[in-house]
C-alpha cells in the first residue's frame, strides 16, 4: 500500500506518512505488569516493533514502535502510571521506577 510505511504488513500499518510502498519486518510485543506482594498480573500492553526493510527507500533500516516495546517502554512515565493504577487502583505521580 502506497503512502504508508509497512503497507499490508499482517494487515496493518506502521502509521507514519510516507510517499512509498516498503517491506518491514514487524516484531509484536505484549507487556504485562506483576506486583509480588499480591501475586497480581496488571492487563498486558501491547506493541509492535517494526524495521523498514527496503533497501531503495530513505527510510531502511530505521526502526518505528507503536504502544509499548522493549525498545521504548521507560519513555515518560505513562508505562509506569498504567501499570500502578491497574494494580493499585489510585493515581501515584511521577513512577519512574522499572525493573
Amino acid at each position: 500500500m502506497q503512502g504508508t510505511y509497512g503497507g499490508n504488513t499482517l494487515g496493518g500499518k506502521i502509521g507514519v506518512t510516507f510517499p512509498e510502498p516498503v517491506a518491514v519486518e514487524a516484531t509484536y510485543y505484549t507487556l504485562t505488569g506483576y506486583h509480588s506482594a499480591s501475586n497480581y498480573y496488571a492487563p498486558a500492553q501491547k506493541g509492535v516493533a517494526r524495521l523498514v526493510k527496503t533497501k531503495k527507500s530513505s527510510a531502511y533500516n530505521q526502526w518505528f514502535y507503536e504502544g509499548y516495546t522493549p525498545q521504548n517502554w521507560k519513555k515518560g512515565d505513562d508505562f509506569a502510571t498504567i501499570l500502578w493504577m491497574s494494580v493499585f487502583a489510585r493515581p501515584f505521580p511521577y513512577v519512574y521506577a522499572y525493573r
